[in-house]
């Protein structure tokens, strides 16, 4: 999937899009946030931290959209409760603000950042299943990072990155 594709949906979907980045720790997945932040600004970003003191966001500070932050445990297992209502708030936020006619909705699609031990299927399950989750948004892609540098020998070590 292509750049391009990741950032333009069809304008008879009135679903809003969401692309699932995901990636074992230290892989980069922020980084690769921070690249398409710039090219898409129009941006809802959501971010799970499994720690309690959330450090990425700081990472996304320069960029003027709204963060939702996850923390305390993985979105495949502690928090995956605590998706469905974050992502009905930000729908029901977004419907209820009439569109700027220079700019439109608030935001044009949502980021979903999983911490860098988290399983993304059951947070995949969530966007697909949840009927009313499912009515309002569109799975646009999910991008998985690799660290070239230790990609083999994390692949190897580490269950959760193998997931």
């Amino acid at each position: 999937m292509n750049k391009k594709s990741l950032l333009n949906s069809p304008a008879s979907d009135n679903r809003i899009p969401v692309i699932l980045l995901s990636g074992f720790l230290g892989s980069g997945k922020t980084t690769l946030l921070n690249r398409l932040l710039a090219h898409a600004p129009r941006s809802a970003v959501i971010i799970n931290e499994f720690g309690s003191t959330p450090i990425d966001q700081q990472l996304l500070r320069e960029h003027n959209m709204p963060l939702s932050i996850l923390t305390g445990g993985c979105l495949c297992c502690q928090v995956i409760g605590s998706l469905t209502p974050l992502l009905k708030n930000l729908r029901m936020a977004w419907d209820a603000r009439p569109s700027d006619p220079i700019h439109g909705k608030p935001f044009e699609r949502i980021f979903i950042e999983t911490s860098g031990i988290a399983n993304p299927e059951p947070v995949l399950d969530t966007l697909l299943r949840e009927r009313w989750l499912s009515a309002r948004y569109r799975l646009e892609g999910m991008v998985t990072t690799v660290s070239a540098v230790n990609g083999a020998e994390v692949l190897s070590r580490f269950p959760e990155a193998q997931a």
